[in-house]
């Protein structure tokens, strides 16, 4: 067994966090986060939705999304700031009444409190893209494991996050504050982008490319052409 197999998970977390904070406190001074604070809910707004499927531990995802969608709700990000899924949702434990759920992780489905999360977080990051906010980190997921029949996103539109590995970073580069509520059903959420000026949402496409040897990249493109993202699965 080798030393980082034999490290508790919380220690090798804690180490992430601290590289995280080091990163953002003294190696990036242009980001500014978001902090709590009362949101105005304004008419103008983009709406997203996307089905929640049936699947092991249902239930407990429904908990995990209304859970996480309320603490998301909290935060206005003025021009200039920075939306951090994980300030946001903050650790995803049992003593922070999260439940077991499906986790897609190293490409395989397993159980792990939080699950369901990045459900949330790909919603909120496809709301941003169609809004026309700046992605400052975004990870896809590493396998393509849906039919297309079975997806509640298009491919290229997911974010997986990892409590302190990866986040959900979304800057405000509107010159008016925006905000996120979300709204869980038995087999909806739907998420919506709130802004005190005008706000639309944009055309996007998300091309696919298959890949010598297996897998397939997608290139997330705007309504011009250009490409906003490229993300690639096994």
């Amino acid at each position: 067994m080798t030393l980082r197999q034999m490290t508790p998970r919380r220690v090798k977390i804690s180490w992430q966090l601290l590289k995280r904070f080091v990163q953002y406190r003294w190696g990036n001074e242009n980001i500014r986060f978001a902090k709590p604070a009362a949101p105005s809910f304004v008419p103008q707004r983009v709406v997203l939705s996307q089905p929640v499927r049936r699947s092991y531990l249902y239930e407990n995802k429904l908990a995990n999304l209304r859970l996480g969608g309320e603490r998301v709700g909290r935060y206005v990000v003025r021009p200039g700031e920075t939306f951090s899924f994980w300030r946001a949702v903050g650790p995803p434990t049992a003593r922070r009444g999260f439940l077991p759920g499906r986790n897609l992780i190293g490409g395989e489905l397993r159980e792990d409190f939080g699950g369901g999360l990045c459900q949330l977080s790909g919603l909120l990051y496809h709301l941003s893209l169609l809004s026309g906010l700046e992605i400052l980190e975004r990870h896809n997921h590493s396998a393509d494991i849906y039919q297309d029949d079975e997806r509640f996103t298009p491919l290229g539109a997911d974010a997986t996050v990892v409590y302190g590995y990866r986040d959900l970073l979304i800057r405000n580069n509107f010159a008016e504050p925006v905000s996120f509520s979300v709204q869980v059903h038995d087999n909806q959420v739907v998420g919506v982008l709130h802004c005190t000026g005008p706000v639309a949402a944009r055309k996007l496409e998300f091309r696919r490319v298959p890949l010598a040897g297996g897998g397939k990249v997608v290139f997330t493109l705007n309504e011009w052409g250009e490409t906003l993202c490229r993300s690639v699965y096994k």
